[in-house]
């Protein structure tokens, strides 16, 4: 009877404490160095087009592992905004 008891107080604290760490975490999206508001200039970021295959669609088969496993074209370009960037540095 005493272990039903003792299970029970340790669920419901395990529960509660549970409850109590989901609700502490910010929303979605607004976390620390979220939205970069009041924090300096965003960095670059890294723009990949390739001309093998259409923007958002499928990867032909001959890119892949079951087709001629050929690698596709890329072009890497570094962007600031819309203005074209060097490389951060590591």
């Amino acid at each position: 009877m005493r272990t039903k008891h003792t299970f029970g107080i340790l669920a419901t604290t395990l529960a509660v404490g549970s409850c109590v760490l989901l609700l502490a975490q910010p929303p979605a999206g607004k976390g620390p160095g979220g939205g970069g508001k009041g924090r300096g200039q965003a960095g670059p970021a890294l723009s990949v087009t390739s001309t093998s295959f259409q923007d958002g669609g499928v990867i032909p088969m001959k890119y892949s592992f079951y087709g001629e496993n050929k690698s596709p074209e890329f072009t890497f370009q570094w962007m600031m905004g819309t203005n074209p960037a060097s490389a951060p540095e590591a």
